[in-house]
């Protein structure tokens, strides 16, 4: 008799969990999960927001203030500690640029540290030379040197 039972309770489950209704029951939770659509951003509109480098481009001289500064790494190999410094130049006479500073770059450190603490960011005016970079990577233009002439930090 206990055997019977058994097999009836499991047939009755089998049964149960072979609902062939679109619909889900009501005894049983809907296992979908909404979609959520991906932001409707895309490379090319954030290329539109920043100033890119002409062809045959050399250096410039720009005169702006740093916001966005953080400090990144070249790949996302674990034994590759290589990083640089990326920030967005609000350029006074024109579109914003995104540059990268090297981690060894020689900038004496009063001035890295005014362009690149957070504290600072849109604070400190200065001119920067910068080069555009040949192959673009998340950043369109590489820090030569930089020279604070305001620092209201």
């Amino acid at each position: 008799m206990r055997r019977a039972l058994t097999l009836l309770a499991t047939a009755a489950l089998a049964l149960g969990a072979c609902n062939d209704d679109d619909e889900p029951s009501a005894d049983r939770p809907s296992t979908d999960v909404p979609t959520v659509a991906p932001p409707a951003t895309t490379p090319t509109d954030d290329r539109d927001r920043f100033r890119q480098p002409d062809a045959g481009e050399g250096q410039l001289d720009v005169t702006g203030t740093v916001r966005d500064a953080e400090v990144r790494r070249i790949s996302d190999e674990p034994s590759d500690l290589a990083q640089y410094q990326y920030f967005v130049i609000e350029d006074e006479q024109g579109p914003p640029l995104r540059v990268a500073a090297a981690g060894d770059l020689a900038l004496d450190p009063p001035v890295r540290e005014r362009l690149f603490a957070p504290r600072c960011a849109g604070k400190v005016r200065a001119t920067f030379k910068v080069a555009p970079v040949a192959r673009p990577a998340g950043f369109d233009y590489e820090l030569l040197t930089a020279r604070v002439l305001r620092d209201d930090c």
